[in-house]
């Protein structure tokens, strides 16, 4: 049996703390093949790599470390729940890191707070650089059945500008019609799709995230010819992944409530390492 290592399972073993990475890393071991796919890293490029760079940029351009934290509470965690978390965890395994050094003095002229700031932009930059190179280490294959922004528009790590990164994001539709093939990629698996939202219309109480992906794959469905937008290819990312997953595969994920459903909607195996509280008790 081998291995696809979805979005989350990808930025956590290449962004998270060595506990979470080593549970990955020991799921993994019994794999034969690992796979993973373009869509993978423009979902990592536009997600977690945005707020690293996000939270890199502020720590070089802010004077002080308080400025840095400042920028950071103005973050809605509503809106940006995403960009909060990651921002928030980034700075806990930063100091988690810094907290086992020894340093006997601060560099001359230098104050605590600025040297853990350059020391926080220096733990990311070393994060936002290797993440393009070790993505392709740690799988054997990346599949790309949807040529996610291969053609017209190529799809590039982050680009250090001065002090700063530039990890500049251009909407796909201002390159379609030619700039992927998601519509034929739908089109060709189509009992997939209506298959997943056949069993995800059967969810009682649906959150906010599966409401959208239905009414994505409903569009989807609906009209076969006209190109796919942005807005609708992301809504639908999870079952997208699900459905270029090679059929003897089984998806590595860290968020069971939603693969496991698209999963045993398709016929494919959900390993999920990130238990939610409830169902880690349940099976205990």
């Amino acid at each position: 049996m081998d291995a696809f290592l979805e979005t989350t399972a990808i930025a956590d073993l290449l962004f998270k703390d060595k506990g979470t990475s080593g549970r990955i890393l020991e799921i993994l071991s019994k794999y034969k093949v690992k796979y993973s796919s373009q869509y993978v890293r423009m979902e990592i490029k536009r997600g977690v790599l945005r707020h690293f760079v996000y939270l890199h940029n502020k720590a070089v351009e802010c004077k002080k470390l308080s400025e840095v934290h400042a920028c950071i509470s103005t973050l809605s965690s509503t809106p940006q729940k995403n960009k909060l978390s990651t921002v928030l965890k980034a700075i806990e395994d930063f100091y988690a890191n810094f907290e086992q050094r020894e340093l006997r003095k601060l560099p001359v002229n230098s104050k605590p707070t600025e040297f853990q700031k350059s020391m926080l932009a220096a733990f990311l930059r070393t994060r936002i650089r290797r993440f393009w190179t070790a993505f392709e280490k740690q799988v054997d294959i990346i599949v790309d059945d949807t040529e996610c922004y291969k053609r017209l528009h190529v799809l590039k790590p982050p680009t250090f500008d001065g002090k700063v990164f530039d990890n500049t994001f251009s909407n796909c539709d201002k390159f379609k019609p030619g700039i992927c093939r998601l519509r034929d990629f739908c089109n060709d698996n189509e009992n997939g799709l209506v298959d997943v939202h056949t069993n995800l219309s059967k969810t009682q109480k649906p959150d906010v995230e599966t409401e959208k992906r239905l009414r994505a794959i409903k569009e989807v469905l609906r009209v076969k010819k006209r190109d796919i937008l942005q807005r609708e290819c992301w809504r639908m990312s999870d079952a997208l992944m699900v459905l270029e997953a090679p059929a003897n595969s089984e998806i590595i994920n860290g968020n069971c409530k939603h693969y496991d459903a698209l999963c045993n909607a398709v016929g494919k195996v959900s390993v999920c390492y990130r238990k939610p509280a409830a169902m880690a008790k349940s099976t205990a």
